[in-house]
Parts: structure tokens; sequence; C-alpha cells
């Protein structure tokens, strides 16, 4: 499943805490069943990957070293624009009736 990440630095993290957070990436791989496609990091602190997951529990292995104590995050499932406009065509059919 193709899902959409994006975090932030928690407010409050210090400098120390931030620098520790980007030595334990350079050592991070990420846990099998975990294929990031393409990941940013954005010029104020927070980045986004796109990574597809086997599961939930993989998704969840991957932000815990992080999640407690350095970044927010946001987790959200995505598919291609094809499928999502098929999908939703099939929705405004339901909602109309057809």
């Amino acid at each position: 499943m193709l899902f959409y990440v994006a975090w932030k630095p928690r407010a409050g993290i210090s400098s120390d805490q931030q620098k520790k957070a980007f030595e334990m990436f350079a050592r991070w791989t990420p846990p099998t069943g975990l294929d990031i496609k393409q990941m940013y990091a954005l010029v104020d602190g927070r980045g986004f990957c796109v990574c597809d997951c086997d599961t939930a529990a993989t998704a969840y292995a991957a932000m815990a070293p992080w999640a407690a104590i350095y970044n927010d995050y946001d987790i959200v499932p995505i598919v291609e624009m094809a499928q999502g406009v098929e999908l939703l065509n099939a929705a405004f059919a339901f909602r109309d009736g057809s």
C-alpha cells in the first residue's frame, strides 16, 4: 500500500535533539517490507516521502525511533490518480442512484 508520510520537528525540540535525530537517521535502514519511493527534506525542517509498505506494523516500526521524541507525523494512504478518478466516479454514480 502506498503512503504519503510527512513529518515536522516537535515544538520545543533542542538543537542537540535535532542533531541526535540526524545522527540516528544516518545509520537507519528501512525495515523489511518498506520501500521508500522518494524522500525530501524541506528547508524549514519538515520533510515528506512516498513509500510502499506491506503492513501497518511495518510503518509503525519505521517511525518508532523518532515518533515519541523528535517528530510529529501525518501518514495518509494514497492511490494513483487514474485509480482515484475511477473510484470517485463510482462514488458519484452511487450518490446519483445509478
